[in-house]
């Protein structure tokens, strides 16, 4: 887990228990459900718990208030085996403060600091119809690897990738 950093007014900490009523409020906001591909269904109490458990999560914050999340979740390879040097990542913010930087600037401070935890690429999954996503990875060095149909979602998306940098 890294720890917590900010930059000008904005607060990048690991998330806790105390975050759950305001991610879960956002989480359910139809902007973000759409670029998050949770259309399916709604997100709850219980799911944020359990996410909660199973990834390296962490709350952005400005002012004092929860205005998004990153999250990074561990990557099967072969045989249900866990690859221990990369993550997939997600990440929502409040549409408020979309085309800030807020989001570019956060991801771009944690990746830096992934390679002290062992982590050395990422994986992300766009939906086609989510450009401001796309762009955000291509800012970042992701690159684009396949492009596919959801199944769950029934929706064209794209894998991306990164390696990361052990400067």
């Amino acid at each position: 887990m890294i720890e917590k950093f900010t930059m000008h007014d904005i607060l990048v900490r690991p998330m806790d228990n105390s975050d759950q009523e305001i991610v879960v409020e956002l989480r359910n906001r139809p902007e973000i459900i759409q670029g998050l591909g949770e259309s399916l269904s709604k997100f709850t109490n219980k799911m944020f718990v359990q996410e909660l458990a199973m990834a390296d999560e962490y709350a952005i914050e400005r002012s004092g208030q929860v205005v998004g999340g990153i999250l990074f979740n561990e990557i099967l390879i072969d045989e249900g085996e866990i690859d221990d040097t990369g993550r997939e990542i997600s990440y929502y913010l409040e549409p408020n403060y979309w085309g800030l930087g807020i989001m570019f600037n956060s991801l771009n401070t944690l990746i830096k600091r992934l390679p002290k935890n062992g982590i050395d690429h990422l994986q992300a999954e766009v939906f086609l119809e989510n450009q401001r996503s796309m762009d955000l990875l291509k800012r970042l060095n992701f690159v684009e690897e396949v492009q596919l149909m959801d199944p769950l979602a029934l929706k064209a998306k794209s894998i991306w990738s990164l390696q990361i940098s052990k400067k």
